[in-house]
Formats: structure tokens, C-alpha cells, sequence
């Protein structure tokens, strides 16, 4: 056996499993979702995955559009107040709006 079987063999006894993200929305079902909640107010920071809205009110929106069937054990919720900034986190994007 070529002594690089043989280690790749001895390092494969020693990984871990890598651990599966769950999949990030993409920017057509953000857009799909902010029209549906008749949201024109927002600006999209693609590559950051951040998603501003005009006010508050719109925040609450998607935070009630998305509660029944975007919350799991993969896609975490967090709702916080930072600066004059209210965010919400799910999965990979963060949705906010001036407080």
C-alpha cells in the first residue's frame, strides 16, 4: 500500500463530520415574500443578506409573515434592538428597520 493510502486512511479515523447549514434564501423568495406583503419600501444588501424596510410596522409584518412556517430548528429567530436599529434574524438574513 503507498504510504499516502496509508495516511489518508489514518486521517479519515480522525474527522469529524462537518456539520450541514441549513440553505439560504435566496434574493428571488426575499423579493417574492416583500411583494406579497405589498412591501415597496426596502433596500437589499445582497452579499451582506440584509434587507432594510422602511418602518417598523413593515418589520412586524414579515415577522408574522414568517413565524408559522419559516421558524424551525434550523432557521433560529432573533429579534433585537441595537443603536436606533430593531433587527430580526432568520436563518442567514437580517431583516431591519429604524427604531
Amino acid at each position: 500500500m503507498p504510504a499516502g493510502t496509508a495516511l489518508k486512511d489514518l486521517l479519515s479515523k480522525f474527522s469529524f463530520p462537518v456539520a450541514e447549514n441549513p440553505s439560504c434564501w435566496g434574493i428571488i423568495k426575499i423579493e417574492k415574500m416583500l411583494g406579497e406583503l405589498e412591501i415597496g419600501d426596502y433596500d437589499i444588501k445582497n452579499e451582506a443578506r440584509v434587507v432594510s424596510v422602511g418602518s417598523q410596522g413593515d418589520l412586524m409584518r414579515i415577522l408574522l409573515y414568517l413565524v408559522p412556517y419559516e421558524v424551525s430548528s434550523d432557521y433560529h429567530l432573533i429579534l433585537s434592538k441595537f443603536n436606533d436599529k430593531v433587527r430580526l434574524q432568520i436563518g442567514c438574513w437580517q431583516f431591519e428597520a429604524n427604531a
